[in-house]
């Protein structure tokens, strides 16, 4: 519910064309992991990337864009340890949407600084208002968002892989010589594992592993 309403409230820095990484302290058992990350497209294939400066994907580039896991992941993870009613979950976060929140100053502070990634798509534009972001204190709306959250909410995790969302991102990709397709969305999976541990005194360490940089820590 915490995670859906972030995506509302700062969508600079989180939401759900993203991923979920979660790690699982239940009191009677060992840690558990769960990798949420989605995979590169199908499409996608060594010579694209060799093909481009330093044989390197540079950063926001339309060929780093990965398939979703966030969504999944939230039902991967309800599946096994919730306890409210699904549904329940996502109406703080479509209230806010819908009816509008008060940016947080942090939040201003951010969707300024990365205006710039919103001119490049019209419909992120007007979305997230390029070059006119709000203010701390204003009131935001987001009925789009909101709209996409409330099938989520009624139809489950289908409502985003197979829905709208999947056939709206491929439409998309496809205008930017871009390789997510419907079909990268249908195929993701998440699942639990093991974490990487170490020993630090009297004390044990777990991360979530690679995939990610757990380990690093």
């Amino acid at each position: 519910a915490a995670d859906a309403v972030m995506g509302v409230v700062e969508p600079m820095a989180t939401g759900i064309g993203g991923d979920l990484l979660a790690m699982i302290a239940p009191p009677d058992s060992m840690p558990v992991a769960y990798n949420g990350s989605g995979a590169a497209p199908l499409l996608l294939k060594a010579e694209h990337v060799q093909a481009l400066p330093g044989g390197r994907i540079p950063e926001r580039h339309v060929l780093s864009i990965t398939t979703p896991g966030l969504v999944r992941g939230w039902w991967d993870m309800h599946q096994r340890y919730g306890r409210l009613d699904w549904a329940r979950l996502f109406q703080p976060a479509i209230q806010a949407a819908r009816e509008g929140f008060s940016v947080a100053p942090v939040a201003a502070r951010e969707w300024k600084i990365f205006d710039f990634v919103l001119h490049r798509d019209p419909v992120c534009a007007a979305l997230y208002r390029a070059g006119k972001p709000p203010q701390a204190g204003e009131q935001y709306r987001n009925p789009e968002l909101a709209a996409v959250l409330e099938e989520i909410a009624a139809q489950g995790l289908d409502a985003f892989y197979l829905g709208r969302p999947a056939q709206h991102a491929e439409q998309a990709m496809e205008q930017m010589q871009g390789l997510l397709r419907a079909e990268d969305f249908r195929r993701h999976k998440g699942f639990f594992c093991e974490p990487v541990s170490a020993s630090l005194g009297e004390f044990s360490l777990y991360e979530c592993p690679p995939n990610t940089h757990g380990v690093a820590v």
